[in-house]
């Protein structure tokens, strides 16, 4: 639910109360303020409330961003002087300027215009600047949460355009392997990295896809790799958990996966690769075991580019909505990330 509207309406509703609070001598003994008083005062503050906005929306990005600062000025002072006069001569015309006790001086009543205009300008001055400088603030925010998010898109961008070249080298290096032994299943490979390019040339270019489309494409790699390492590798992939209706930032989790691939395995020794994913309501588990290969365990914990880009990726579009832990346990390696879906 979009509450910024709501947020308008009450914060605009509490600064047109404080013009009837602090009418003059509103709430003192032995002293009535005429009912069109109020009014004025009201219709002075939501004339205020208008420049707010007139000011966000139009003043300052026409005048003021573009540094036609001699232009911003004229309006700016233009625009107060109409806020000054104006409710005092409109109601000065409807009501014949019966003026309350607190302004009633002997003085003829163009004396008691000037008087009533001079208190008026006083009262107006500062609640107008501190709207002038509170809505240029938020143009200000608004501009720099913009570039923030330009920067950190770019930056994902040059994440994604490095990612895509190191996953295709290693399974190009993968299917070579198998040429090389005129395996059978060469041209299955061939036709499953088809696919895998296929989804990342098309999918990769977008924040988020459907996770559906990633958990494919984690099980195709994976029926990739078995395809490389046949026998010499156990592969134990689990998947369960609701995924309709969620998205998650395209080849996130498959470097991780890879990462297992790539320095878990032992070609002295069977090795077990487990990969297990949960989903449950927005959160997602993603944990991946591998045995423990010493030579290779500085290369597992920096994790290549791949590793390093997911990273990134995960400070990017993840602030404060992931966990990522890399440990030992029981003599494997053990990644374990949780993630809060959009």
């Amino acid at each position: 639910m979009n509450r910024k509207p709501l947020t308008h309406i009450l914060v605009i509703t509490l600064f047109l109360a404080l013009s009837v609070i602090f009418t003059p001598h509103l709430f003192t003994k032995g002293i009535v303020i005429p009912l069109h008083v109020i009014f004025k005062d009201l219709f002075t503050y939501s004339l205020l409330v208008g420049f707010f906005y007139l000011h966000y929306f139009r003043l300052v990005p026409e005048y003021f961003v573009t540094q036609r600062y001699l232009d911003y000025t004229f309006v700016i002072c233009l625009i107060f002087l109409a806020i000054l006069f104006l409710p005092t001569i409109l109601f000065h015309f409807i009501f014949g300027f019966p003026y309350p006790k607190p302004f009633h001086y002997k003085e003829s009543e163009d004396g008691l215009f000037v008087i009533y205009i001079t208190k008026t300008f006083k009262s107006l001055l500062f609640p107008y600047i501190g709207i002038m400088f509170s809505s240029l603030a938020f143009v200000i925010n608004k501009e720099w949460k913009k570039l923030i998010e330009d920067k950190e898109r770019a930056e994902l961008s040059y994440l994604k355009a490095q990612l895509n070249p190191h996953f295709l080298f290693n399974t190009l290096n993968s299917i070579y392997s198998l040429a090389l032994i005129r395996s059978a299943n060469t041209p299955k490979a061939i036709l499953g990295l088809s696919s895998l390019m296929r989804y990342v040339i098309t999918e990769s270019k977008e924040d988020f896809v459907p996770l559906d489309n990633e958990l494919n494409y984690i099980r195709s790699y994976i029926d990739l790799q078995k395809i490389r390492l046949g026998d010499t590798v156990d592969v134990n992939y689990t998947c369960e958990g609701d995924t309709e209706g969620k998205q998650i930032s395209p080849i996130l989790l498959i470097p991780f996966i890879e990462n297992a691939f790539k320095h878990g395995v032992n070609p002295e020794e069977n090795s077990q690769i487990d990969i297990y994913i949960s989903i449950q309501d927005n959160d997602l588990l993603l944990k991946v075991t591998n045995a423990l290969v010493e030579h290779k365990r500085e290369l597992f914990y920096k994790g290549g580019v791949g590793v390093q880009n997911a990273r990134n990726q995960l400070r990017v579009l993840y602030p404060n909505k992931h966990l990522l832990k890399i440990e030992e346990v029981n003599a494997c390696y053990l990644v374990t990330l949780k993630i809060t879906l959009s």
